[in-house]
């Protein structure tokens, strides 16, 4: 499966081919890949229509959204995170240990749904979504022409 998924990314001219990284499937492995298709492959009628996002953000901006609704969420969301990616200030070493933490938090799919739903503000290579209500702002950076979820913090 992994090796269909990479040759498809390799091939691929939609913006799918920056989600993930083929260095990220071999790293988070088969679990990881089955959860990006999944997500990927929801068409959630509910979804935000992102807003505020450029065109090209919109694909993992969809992809977090629907993993998010996913009952295992984190396995869709990291090979989608930078490895240095901010979820605590002051705490936070990376994105690993930001999943761990997340994964004792059944209140994060909510809070990352919050976030998408609510307004999104686009600088030239950053994209953040802030929700409606006081909560974590999710943040999106464009490097080497793909965006990653570089951070979920609440707070300055």
């Amino acid at each position: 499966m992994l090796a269909t998924l990479l040759a498809h990314l390799v091939l691929s001219t939609d913006p799918a081919v920056c989600l993930p990284t083929p260095s990220a499937l071999k790293r988070f492995g088969d679990e990881s890949v089955t959860a990006f298709q999944e997500a990927r492959a929801v068409d959630d009628p509910k979804a935000p229509k992102f807003t505020g996002a450029p065109a090209d953000a919109h694909l993992v901006l969809r992809v977090i959204w629907a993993a998010a609704g996913n009952k295992q969420p984190l396995k869709a969301l990291r090979p989608l995170m930078e490895d240095s990616f901010t979820w605590s200030f002051g705490g936070d070493a990376d994105a690993d240990q930001a999943v761990s933490e997340w994964a004792k938090d059944p209140k994060l799919p909510q809070a990352v749904r919050a976030a998408l739903s609510g307004k999104c503000k686009t600088t030239k290579d950053s994209l953040t979504c802030e929700p409606k209500k006081p909560g974590p702002r999710l943040v999106l950076e464009k490097n080497e022409g793909c965006w990653r979820w570089s951070a979920f913090v609440a707070g300055d």
